[in-house]
Parts: C-alpha cells; sequence; structure tokens
C-alpha cells in the first residue's frame, strides 16, 4: 500500500540498507559482493528488528539505492550467481553513477572460489578425521589390512587437503593485495595475480567442458570393463601402490605411532599408584653412636696397653733367666 511504511525500517528512519552497505565495508574489495551475499546480509541486519523480509522488500531496497546512487547490480538472468552489487563508499560524495568493471566481476569471482575452496577444506578435514578414527578402530580389532587400507585413504586426501589450502592460501593473498592497493595500477596487478591463481586452480582441477566430457567418456569405458577390472585387480595391486606415492615402510610407522597412541590412551585410564614415602628409621633408643664406638675403642686400647707395661716386671722377678 502506498505510504505504509516499511517494515524493515528502523524507528529512527534510517534504512537496514543502509547499516548493510556501511558495516565492514572499510576496503575497495569489501565494496563489491554478490547480490546473493547483499540479500543475506540484509536479512541478518533486519532479524534484530523482528523482520523478515520479503522478496517484495528487497526488491524496493534495491530500486531505492540505485535510484539514490547508493549502489549499482547487475544481474545476468542465464547465470544468477554471477548477479552482483557494487555499494558506493561513505567517504564518496562525488554525484557521478556507479560504474561496474570487470574487475569487480573477478573480486566477487574471487570471494565465490574462497567460498567454495573454503567448503571443500572442511569436507577434507571432517574425510581424514573419520578415517584416522576408522583405522585406530580396525587396529583395536586387530584388522591390520583393513587399517592400512583407511591409511592409504587418508594419505591420498591429506595431499588434496594441501594443494586445496595452498590454493585458498593464493587467492585469499591476492584479496588482501587487493585490500590493500591504494591505485587503479595496483588493483590491476593484483587482478592479474587473481586471474592467474584461478586459471592455474581450473588448469589443475581439469574443470572445462572437454575435459569433463572425456571423463564421462572414460568412466563409462571403466563401467563396461568392470569385469576385467576384477580379475587384474589382484596382480595390479602392487603398481597402484607404486604409483600412488605412498610408501609402505611409512604406514608400518603411522601404524606403529597409531599402536603407541592407542596403548598411552589406556594406560592413562588405568588408576595411577600411589608413590611410596621414603622410610627413615626411628632411632633406636640407647644405640651408641659411630664416634662413641670409636672412643670406647680407644680407652680399651689404652687400658691395655697400661695393663702390658704393669705386667713386664712381674715376669722378669718370677723367671731368673729374663733377669
Amino acid at each position: 500500500m502506498v505510504g505504509t511504511p516499511s517494515k524493515v525500517a528502523p524507528a529512527e528512519g534510517q534504512f537496514v540498507a543502509t547499516e548493510v552497505l556501511k558495516r565492514d565495508a572499510h576496503y575497495g574489495v569489501d565494496h563489491v559482493i554478490a547480490l546473493s551475499e547483499f540479500e543475506d546480509r540484509f536479512r541478518i541486519a533486519a532479524a534484530p528488528l523482528g523482520a523478515k523480509p520479503s522478496t517484495l522488500d528487497l526488491s524496493l531496497i534495491q530500486t531505492y539505492l540505485q535510484t539514490t546512487g547508493k549502489a549499482a547490480f547487475s544481474r545476468n538472468p542465464a547465470h544468477p550467481e554471477q548477479d552482483l552489487v557494487k555499494i558506493r563508499p561513505s567517504q564518496d560524495n562525488s554525484k557521478q553513477p556507479i560504474t561496474i568493471t570487470e574487475t569487480d566481476r573477478g573480486i566477487v569471482q574471487l570471494k565465490a572460489t574462497v567460498k567454495r575452496l573454503n567448503v571443500q577444506v572442511e569436507a577434507l578435514e571432517l574425510e581424514i578425521n573419520s578415517l584416522t578414527s576408522q583405522s585406530k578402530e580396525c587396529l583395536r580389532m586387530g584388522q591390520k589390512p583393513r587399517a592400512m587400507y583407511f591409511i592409504r585413504r587418508r594419505k591420498l586426501v591429506a595431499n588434496l587437503l594441501e594443494k586445496r589450502i595452498a590454493s585458498l592460501e593464493t587467492i585469499q593473498g591476492v584479496i588482501g593485495k587487493i585490500r590493500g592497493a591504494e591505485t587503479e595500477a595496483e588493483i590491476f596487478t593484483a587482478f592479474r595475480l587473481g586471474t592467474s591463481s584461478l586459471s592455474s586452480f581450473m588448469a589443475e582441477s581439469g574443470l572445462t567442458a572437454d575435459k569433463v566430457e572425456e571423463g564421462m567418456e572414460k568412466l563409462q569405458d571403466t563401467l563396461a570393463d568392470q569385469a576385467e577390472i576384477d580379475q587384474a585387480i589382484e596382480s595390479g595391486q602392487s603398481a597402484i601402490n607404486s604409483s600412488s606415492g605412498v610408501d609402505n615402510d611409512e604406514l608400518e610407522k603411522e601404524l606403529d605411532e597409531l599402536l603407541e597412541e592407542q596403548f598411552v590412551e589406556r594406560m592413562q585410564g588405568l588408576p595411577s599408584v600411589p608413590s611410596a614415602l621414603p622410610f627413615e628409621a626411628p632411632p633406636v633408643k640407647g644405640k651408641k653412636t659411630a664416634a662413641e664406638f670409636a672412643e670406647i675403642d680407644a680407652e680399651l686400647e689404652a687400658m691395655l696397653q697400661e695393663e702390658q707395661r704393669a705386667s713386664a716386671p712381674r715376669k722378669r722377678m718370677a723367671d731368673p733367666m729374663l733377669a
């Protein structure tokens, strides 16, 4: 209804969308976001007001922002995921229309790639934890071959995780450089680095139409030859293990570490043995010390010598031959 106040406007009359635009937008890269992210942030900002913006509300807000020159929107009906919004910085008081450039589209693509990589990294970390738990459980049940199978899978997943993290760090580093850029030339240089990183990532993942089609054809051939593969698995197991780059000695070492870890966990579960206090014998009443015994021995020795000196004259008097 015309004239009805917007249910997403706070009491002081400021649009929630204005707060969404200003929040966390301290760099040029933060003023360009995907349209879906803008709508999500708008809903979050409106939640404390008890409002749930509808599709019509979002459309009206976008029309208002574009009409007043506070934001520009780019839509691609064929690819809605490429829709984006560019927000005018709060310090920009010019009346020039906001222009969405290819650089802006590249920044949004970089952000979308970071988001996808974060999801993949989290999923790979969960898979590694699951494989570790399964290998420990197999060891506990005495199933060593099964445990080695899970460890081998964990090794391959860990290698993939390392590549994903490296790509994520590279792209986030590019976004950091874009944030720190002060001129269009610096932004263009950082954008070229981002383009190179994205090209390397796409080449590494092989996500092209031709390669996907080729992979699907190979998959169909593989399924058709499933019977032959089953017969060749046992004889080719050694070659597969060597081509995977996993060292059996390293697997044995990891198994030993897991066994040692389980042993420590079991020992920690046992009740602790109290340490014995040092025993100190109580003093015996009336017992002579070493010094006292030495003193008594000296007195006895003196008495014995005195007796020998006194008995010598008596022996000479009794035996004339000694006189």
